[in-house]
């Protein structure tokens, strides 16, 4: 049997500029989409767990990784992790676990414009069977209701097959 076994590798903060607009809507994607097992999406997933709110997650460490797709203006290294800070002062870490096409995104690929001045940034995964109706009814992770104020990069994660 094949497993995952993942090492933590840090490197120096990137702090990324934000567009000043409105951003706290939080989208998601269910993770049984993504059917490459050959992936490091797929990879990644089977080591993550779902948590009470249906958004998947991994642990490093005692530490929660959220899963969640970015824009390739954030990298496009699936592993990478971030910290991000909300306007209420939330701070919660991120493992990069699929990546929004650049063709879904803006000219910057940084974020998926719903409209004039409001955008999405962060695509949460989740188990769509575990979310929330509300959540489900909206499109919008509801739990973490309140702008992106800073998106800092932090390191990654490398995965290295072990037999065992």
């Amino acid at each position: 049997m094949v497993g995952i076994v993942l090492s933590l590798i840090l490197t120096t903060n990137v702090t990324f500029h934000l567009p000043n607009l409105q951003n706290d809507f939080k989208g998601f994607m269910d993770y049984k989409k993504i059917q490459d097992k050959e992936s490091v999406q797929y990879q990644l997933q089977s080591v993550a767990c779902t948590d009470d709110d249906g958004i998947r997650y991994i642990t490093h460490n005692n530490i929660k990784y959220l899963c969640v797709a970015l824009g390739s203006y954030f990298g496009t290294r699936i592993g990478t992790i971030y910290e991000i800070k909300l306007g209420d002062g939330k701070i919660f870490n991120v493992v990069l676990a699929d990546c929004k096409s650049d063709k879904d995104t803006d000219i910057t690929n940084t974020y998926l414009e719903i409209n004039d001045s409001y955008i999405n940034i962060i695509e949460f995964v989740v188990d769509v069977a575990k979310i929330s109706e509300k959540s489900l009814k909206l499109g919008d992770i509801i739990e973490y209701p309140y702008q992106i104020k800073s998106i800092v990069k932090q390191g990654y994660f490398d995965y290295l097959k072990n037999n065992s």
